[in-house]
């Protein structure tokens, strides 16, 4: 009877970590592409510590290189409160790069803004991707959306 009981505990407790993975996936994987984007960034650093481009033209070449490979499939993702500081994080860390601000150097994330004269977006970027893809989803019609 013990060891039928033990089994039972040890499959349960088995099955509860599964489960528990399984829900904390969504951040596995936001995590995973925003590091596939600060990889690209750092393929693009040349550029960055270029002294003849102005500050705007490197942002500008950290959106459309970076961030597409950081918000690629962002649609079906599900953020929640505390994945949203990721997006934030990496967003600030590519200022950073690009404005060669350590932080070390105790400047805040609102400095670094300024500085670069621009606001935060990464993170606007992706929750309106997510309505745009949820209004797509809404106008198909038919069978498209029943499951088979």
């Amino acid at each position: 009877m013990k060891s039928i009981f033990s089994t039972v505990v040890r499959r349960w407790q088995q099955l509860c970590v599964l489960s528990l993975s399984a829900l904390q996936q969504p951040v596995v994987i936001n995590r995973t592409r925003l590091n596939r984007g600060q990889v690209i960034g750092a393929s693009v650093q040349k550029i960055w510590k270029s002294h003849s481009l102005p500050i705007s033209t490197k942002i500008q070449l950290m959106k459309v290189p970076v961030w597409p490979v950081a918000t690629y499939g962002c649609e079906s993702w599900t953020p929640r409160k505390n994945e949203e500081t990721y997006f934030d994080a990496s967003e600030m860390k590519g200022l950073r790069k690009i404005l060669w601000v350590s932080w070390r150097a105790k400047k805040t994330n609102e400095w670094v803004l300024n500085k670069a004269g621009v606001k935060r977006e990464l993170l606007d970027t992706v929750k309106a991707r997510k309505l745009s893809y949820y209004g797509h989803t809404m106008r198909k019609q038919g069978s498209y959306l029943k499951k088979t």
